[in-house]
């Protein structure tokens, strides 16, 4: 053998076959276009003699496509259900989603319809959708949502909240969380980032400024789930 050549649809594919003293193989880098595609492949011997065999073949693309999102968010979190499938042989005759990955179709329609769904718990959601061809072949696809805990949110004061030096202020700090209760309170006087006051039963503190400046206090509340919220 002293050549050898393949070509698909025409364009030379040589260089990417894997030859061996059995055959020659070829893994396509990229999808080829759907339809009808032809493989020529050529040799040569060293007298210059050569041979070539052709084969023709059809490519079809059978799919669910499972567009979802926004993918990630706290509870509750709002997600739109795209339905999207693709099939070059036939037509596809069934859509249906399980929207929370749990086993069980939510929807069943024979037109692709989009929808919306709303988790209101926290958790890691596989939704499937299913779609069904003319030939009674089934395809799925799978999106991953993310649904997070939603932080406690954080309610601070000051009084007074100015007055000449020393002003002795309370500092007074709620927290409120979906999660469970507040288990930490924690004020950082003068907005500098370190938190000098931390306690698990109150939010209100007192601290007295002695320099003459304005001082941003900020108050940190954590939750039983361990998420945090600032004001």
């Amino acid at each position: 053998l002293a050549s050898f050549q393949l070509l698909i649809n025409g364009t030379d594919v040589t260089g990417s076959a894997e030859l061996s003293p059995f055959g020659a193989q070829y893994t396509p880098d990229s999808p080829l276009p759907t339809g009808d595609s032809q493989a020529t492949a050529s040799i040569a011997d060293l007298a210059g003699n050569v041979a070539t065999a052709e084969t023709r073949f059809t490519i079809s693309v059978f799919r669910a496509i499972a567009d979802c999102g926004p993918t990630s968010g706290t509870a509750p979190h709002r997600v739109t259900y795209r339905t999207r499938g693709e099939f070059t042989e036939g037509s596809i005759v069934r859509y249906r989603w399980d929207r929370d990955g749990n086993g069980s179709y939510d929807t069943f329609d024979s037109v692709p319809r989009d929808y919306t769904w709303t988790f209101n718990a926290p958790g890691t959601y596989n939704a499937r959708l299913e779609v069904q061809n003319n030939f009674g072949q089934v395809a799925t696809d799978t999106c991953t949502i993310v649904v997070e805990r939603e932080p406690p949110t954080a309610t601070a004061s000051a009084s007074p909240s100015n007055g000449p030096a020393p002003l002795a202020v309370v500092l007074t700090c709620q927290g409120q969380t979906k999660n469970g209760t507040i288990v930490q309170w924690e004020w950082d006087v003068d907005g500098n980032g370190v938190y000098d006051y931390t306690s698990a039963t109150s939010g209100t503190t007192t601290h007295t400024y002695d320099t003459v400046g304005e001082f941003s206090a900020r108050c940190r509340v954590t939750d039983s789930a361990s998420l945090t919220g600032v004001s």
